[in-house]
């Protein structure tokens, strides 16, 4: 079993004293060392699968579900660690093999990923170029 709690002491820490950048850095370093990847990692579409009341995974992202997954979501007396639901997407994304699982599928996911965003922006801006 894979107690989370012991990778998150300085993560609680930063959620605890407001610092949001920090703590977002650090759960995002407690991912890459416990799934070699991280939220940015998923495609839209799956992640939407994960997290929408619609989505057909949403049910699986609880902390009884994760425990069968052999990850211990709990610090202790049933206080779950520090962004325990964002775990839980990470670990049944891993679980579903939504994950990249080579370096080069990861890149190609972000590059895809910040280029989504680039149109996305440049569509919200009205700064996009028509053909002439």
């Amino acid at each position: 079993m894979i107690k989370i709690a012991d990778y998150t002491e300085r993560l609680d820490r930063l959620v605890n004293f407001g610092l949001g950048e920090a703590a977002e850095d650090e759960f995002d370093r407690i991912c890459e060392q416990l799934f070699g990847a991280t939220v940015d990692d998923l495609t839209d579409a799956d992640y939407e699968r994960l997290t929408d009341f619609e989505g057909d995974l949403t049910g699986k992202i609880n902390i009884g579900y994760c425990r069968s997954l052999g990850y211990d979501l709990i610090i202790r007396d049933r206080v779950p660690v520090p962004d325990w639901r964002e775990f839980a997407i990470m670990i049944v994304a891993q679980n579903e093999g939504l994950l990249p699982t080579t370096p080069e599928e990861r890149a190609q996911r972000r590059l895809e990923a910040e280029a989504a965003e680039f149109l996305l922006s440049d569509q919200k801006h009205g700064t996009g170029h028509a053909a002439r």
